[in-house]
């Protein structure tokens, strides 16, 4: 019995529906979340150097309660957290189950930082002005390519999005705590 062949997009469509639903479900083992965590070391050294060398880090506490902080970490823990990480990782980049892995990783690892970069700009740019002045700054977009490094050699090392979720969101808050990172929200 032959089956119908799916049109191509509905092919596309179906490939992210199990990208998505991979990286959601991949749980990582001990030693992933030890190689993320070399990750997260290397990339906070690089923003840590780039940001107080550039003069963009200020070691500057928040003003902001410490109770509406917290409801602040968990916004940003969805947001750019889980959703940026599962748009950026886990749906622009194959995930190592699939075949043919090899050979895209390091072209989908560029391409994936490429589209994460001309999301910030044009998130200020469209939806978001207010962050203009932060976003379309080049030392931010240096450290936000190294922040996609660092998050898509973790999915792509680990096969999960929960290691690149957990660094997106621990660099952010402590930018936004300690280092005269902006809230947007209030």
């Amino acid at each position: 019995m032959n089956l119908p062949r799916m049109s191509a997009p509905l092919k596309r469509l179906q490939t992210l529906r199990l990208r998505a639903l991979r990286a959601l479900t991949t749980w990582p083992n001990a030693r992933a979340w030890r190689d993320s965590g070399w990750a997260l070391l290397w990339f906070a050294l690089f923003a840590l150097a780039t940001g107080f060398a550039t003069r963009f880090f200020q070691a500057q506490p928040t003003a902001m309660p410490p109770l509406k902080f917290l409801g602040v970490m968990v916004i940003l823990f969805v947001f750019p957290g889980i959703t940026e990480e599962l748009i950026f990782r886990g749906l622009v980049l194959p995930h190592p189950s699939e075949d043919g892995f090899e050979p895209r990783r390091r072209r989908s690892l560029v391409v994936s930082i490429l589209i994460f970069i001309v999301w910030h700009i044009g998130n200020a740019w469209l939806i978001f002005p207010a962050a203009r002045p932060v976003f379309w700054d080049w030392r931010f977009l240096l450290i936000v390519t190294g922040l996609g490094w660092a998050c898509g050699w973790s999915y792509q090392r680990t096969g999960s999005i929960w290691p690149p979720v957990i660094i997106h969101w621990f660099i952010v808050v402590v930018w936004k705590a300690c280092l005269g990172g902006p809230v947007f929200f209030k």
